[in-house]
């Protein structure tokens, strides 16, 4: 005997495990901007981490590409400046260097939020050496139709935020700071060494947007009166501060009843047609999040179509209860092995498959 739950599968294991980079092309729009006194000369990456920009999601799955500007981010910012913003090349020349620069997306159940977030630090010549004389932060969140999309404007709009907060900064009275060991932002304001400006929150990080997870997973299951088998896919973003996780869960399920438990209740056949609504959480048992405890709740709802002996048919009304506990292994990384084992029962109203309890070993990939 067999039964399915139908909720749909999009896409294939090929291509959730082999995603291309994402490449953003800054666009040579004119910008509502005139600068004050100088022109951007030359713009560097001073990123720790050059791999990538960030990271934007694709398919239903919301599978994680990492992205990154094309040509690289001290062409594509360079040029973008060259072609979009008004500058006087003979002004003072300004070395802008990119500390932090970083897009991401997140999906909540009715939206998707795009964001970016740019640290960058402005230099100039003086006497032969070069000096700080300005650093700003800007980010931009916010939702979108298509967030991966408008990426690219979000990059050019907070690099623009971070040049007006430059030009209106009173540069030009800033005593450059040469030491490569700069100081903090809050020192260096304390000492009127460079124009007040907004405090530095942490690390060049701006608050970074929660993540989203995926787990697809099969599972097995073995019970005293039917075994079976499920294909599941847990969402969920992850938040340090909470040790709850609540994930979005549909699932595929299979399973077989015992002959000899069903033909005690004198049918012959049976279909099973139902819907299993509930709630699933996990529980972070330890400091890396890697152990969860997992409780879930499901309300079977449908109906069952049964033949007997003598070939007559009827139809039941079918509702039950069907919670299962179990621990399991989630790895840290955006990408590995999670498995788990469990505990499950079923109270069920059918008339051919009563109850049952059993246990249930899951293995699949997080993405």
């Amino acid at each position: 005997m067999r039964t399915t739950l139908i909720l749909v599968f999009l896409f294939g294991i090929q291509h959730l495990l082999f995603a291309q980079n994402e490449f953003i092309e800054l666009k040579a729009e004119p910008a509502n901007f005139q600068a004050k006194g100088f022109y951007i000369q030359k713009v560097e990456d001073g990123r720790i981490n050059r791999d990538n920009i960030g990271f934007v999601q694709k398919g239903a799955f919301n599978r994680k590409v990492t992205a990154d500007l094309r040509n690289g981010v001290e062409s594509a910012i360079f040029n973008y400046l060259k072609t979009s913003v008004s500058q006087d090349t003979a002004a003072t020349p300004i070395i802008m260097r990119i500390v932090h620069l970083n897009i991401s997306e997140r999906t909540n159940a009715f939206s998707e939020y795009g964001r970016a977030e740019i640290a960058v630090e402005f230099y100039k010549n003086e006497n032969g050496n070069q000096g700080k004389v300005y650093e700003a932060e800007a980010f931009i969140d916010k939702p979108a139709m298509d967030v991966t999309k408008g990426h690219e404007k979000r990059i050019r709009e907070v690099l623009l935020m971070c040049l007006e907060k430059f030009n209106n900064s009173g540069w030009e009275n800033a005593v450059p700071v040469q030491n490569q060991e700069l100081p903090v932002v809050e020192n260096v304001v304390a000492a009127n060494t460079l124009p007040k400006q907004e405090p530095v929150v942490s690390s060049y990080g701006m608050q970074q947007a929660p993540r989203w997870n995926s787990l697809l997973t099969f599972n097995k299951t073995l019970g005293v009166n039917a075994d079976g088998w499920a294909l599941t896919y847990y969402g969920y973003t992850n938040s340090e501060k909470s040790k709850w996780i609540i994930p979005w869960v549909i699932s595929i399920e299979n399973y077989t009843v015992d002959p000899t438990y069903f033909s005690q209740w004198g049918y012959s056949q049976a279909q099973f047609s139902y819907y299993m609504p509930g709630i699933s959480a996990f529980n972070k048992l330890n400091e890396k999040g890697n152990l969860m405890a997992n409780f879930t709740f499901m309300i079977p709802v449908g109906s069952e179509k049964l033949t007997d002996y003598s070939g007559r048919e009827s139809t039941h009304f079918v509702i039950g209860l069907a919670p299962t506990q179990g621990i399991y292994f989630v790895p840290e990384s955006n990408f590995g092995i999670t498995f788990g084992i469990g505990v499950y029962e079923k109270l069920m109203t059918s008339k051919v498959y009563k109850s049952d309890i059993g246990i249930k070993f899951e293995f699949g990939l997080k993405f």
